[in-house]
């Protein structure tokens, strides 16, 4: 077993692999580093198989090429022809980069080479070693990280200054609607039966909710549902399944369309969901996420105090931080504000933060009294390249938004490049 072969087993190589396979073999902006180039050293017995612009590519650089995409692990079904057509990106990428008068030092390159190798946990030097014992030699490399370097000097040369992002992006970009199209999402209807008092007759209705059609679920679920849903016959709009509780998650992702669950307790209800659509536009996630919620107790279940409470609540801004005036002549136990994963929720806030948005509230039934949910904010919580979770930031967030439009900016360029390039075989 060589060296690179026990380094790819590790978790380490596995999450490079994983990032040139995402990145592809011209990819700018996270790495930056995948269109090998340069100008491997002419030697007589290596004749150019094809010219770029002027500049050689040969039987012998393709073949590195190729076996350097096989040790880092290529989907490819054709690994040299996906050699041959990165190289001839590559040299693209150099030849503008020479017109531009841009040029790289030899301390960036090493700079480079050190970043890569990083990415499997090691540094240059052990990384030029695995992949020698494979096959690649290290001016393959070195070239291979030239290109890119230069690549990155020419796109942020021509884009970087081009891009602006607003704050109205980067707020749908921390949203876990922006997940849509990356992750599975679910189409429901809800039934929320309070219990308080009446148990066995709550069961009973979603026992019978369990097994009804369609129409006599949203019949029950909008004359007895506790929720705002039942205006709606209990229909929900579309939501990221990362959304629900991971109990409930489950429970819905075995569901097929047209299905429902059997009753779900919960504190003071009794809980029952359809399953109407999925949409599948990725692998179901377990969606980490960070919530912050605010819970208003109003008053006793029907009092004077609760609907007026409710009211000054609906004339107010619908921010938690604006519920903080209405509460002050109050004890504080009756304006909570917590922050944190919402499996770590009491059930039936967890359930009902999963329909909002920032801003919507939901009343719930609590120990006799009214109080109003309020979903503060939502970030998901995305898993890093080292395992660990984490929540993006406005700053990441822009980051993130502007590194896509300046990738699709480059990829455009490259496009042009290729369209306008004299590509000859001798």
């Amino acid at each position: 077993m060589t060296a690179i072969t026990g380094m790819a087993t590790s978790k380490s190589f596995k999450a490079l692999r994983g990032t040139v396979a995402r990145l592809g073999c011209v990819s700018v902006l996270a790495l930056a580093l995948l269109a090998p180039a340069g100008t491997v050293s002419a030697q007589g017995m290596f004749a150019p198989e094809l010219t770029v612009n002027g500049l050689g590519i040969t039987s012998y650089e393709i073949s590195q090429r190729e076996r350097m995409l096989e040790v880092l692990g290529t989907t490819e079904k054709n690994p040299r022809q996906a050699a041959i057509d990165a190289l001839i990106s590559d040299r693209l990428q150099v030849w503008e980069a020479k017109r531009m008068g841009l040029s790289v030092t030899d301390e960036e390159i090493q700079q480079g080479m050190e970043e890569f190798a990083s990415r499997a946990n090691l540094d240059a030097k052990k990384f030029l070693a695995a992949i020698g014992q494979e096959g690649v030699d290290a001016q393959t490399f070195r070239d291979f990280t030239k290109a890119g370097l230069l690549w990155r000097k020419v796109v942020r040369a021509q884009f970087g200054g081009r891009i602006a992002i607003s704050e109205l992006q980067v707020q749908r970009a921390l949203s876990p609607t922006s997940q849509r199209g990356q992750t599975t999402r679910v189409l429901m209807s809800e039934l929320i039966i309070p219990t308080e008092g009446h148990e066995q007759e709550a069961m009973q209705l979603a026992q019978q909710a369990s097994s009804a059609s369609a129409a006599q679920f949203a019949d029950i679920a909008s004359h007895v549902s506790a929720s705002r849903s039942r205006e709606n016959g209990g229909a929900l709009d579309w939501m990221p399944v990362s959304n629900l509780p991971g109990p409930l998650r489950a429970r819905i992702l075995a569901l097929k369309p047209g299905q429902t669950t059997g009753p779900i307790e919960i504190p003071n209800a009794v809980a029952v969901f359809r399953l109407r659509a999925i949409d599948e536009n990725g692998p179901a996630q377990s969606g980490s996420q960070k919530v912050d919620y605010a819970l208003y107790t109003l008053g006793a279940k029907g009092s004077e105090e609760a609907a007026r409470r409710l009211a000054q609540v609906r004339a107010a801004h619908h921010t938690c931080d604006a519920l903080y005036p209405l509460a002050q002549d109050l004890p504080a136990s009756r304006l909570v504000r917590e922050s944190g994963s919402p499996s770590s929720f009491p059930q039936d806030i967890s359930v009902a933060l999963s329909t909002l948005d920032p801003g919507e509230t939901e009343l719930l039934s609590q120990g006799g009294n009214t109080a109003l949910l309020m979903l503060c904010s939502r970030e998901v919580a995305r898993q890093g390249e080292d395992g660990q979770i984490e929540t993006p930031t406005a700053k990441s967030a822009q980051s993130g938004l502007e590194n896509r439009q300046i990738q699709i900016q480059a990829d455009g360029l490259l496009a042009d490049l290729r369209d306008a390039a004299v590509i000859t075989r001798p």
